[in-house]
């Protein structure tokens, strides 16, 4: 049975450089930082190169966590990054990240793709809208504090 992807999409103008927030979103060791849910199990390769990956624990719910991998499918600091997520051989989707100098900082694109049963697609999509728009928001807290 074929699972719809739904995808999930937020800009956000930081300012801050494209380099500091390339390297906030990018590097495994500061993720926690911005997403309290996730802390790093393990890393292998230089942060953001295509072929390495994360590790990382995920607070999935109030009573569960969950292991999740994170493998750079495709990046180029302080441009752009694709991630693939999965648990397991459970595919999560990916997420895309293009940044571009502008006048007041760095102008942030994220981009999640989800696979989603169609019966769960509008709620998911409200959800992940929501935790998009949240995550967003302490990238650029987190980036201006690192100045």
């Amino acid at each position: 049975m074929l699972v719809p992807m739904i995808v999930t999409a937020t800009s956000i103008i930081i300012p801050a450089t494209c380099e500091q927030v390339w390297d906030l979103v990018v590097d495994p060791q500061r993720m926690g930082d911005v997403d309290s849910r996730l802390s790093l199990v393990s890393m292998s390769g230089r942060p953001g190169t295509p072929g390495s990956s994360y590790v990382l624990d995920l607070q999935a719910s109030a009573d569960g966590r969950t292991r999740v991998t994170y493998e750079v499918i495709d990046g180029a600091r302080p441009t752009r990054i694709a991630i693939a997520i999965h648990s397991g051989q459970q595919n999560l989707g990916e997420q895309r990240g293009t940044f571009q100098a502008v006048d007041a900082g760095c102008r942030m694109d994220w981009q999640v793709s989800t696979p989603t049963p169609l019966l769960q697609v509008r709620s998911v999509r409200r959800l992940m809208k929501r935790e998009l728009e949240t995550w967003a928001g302490a990238v650029s807290a987190h980036a201006q504090r690192a100045d």
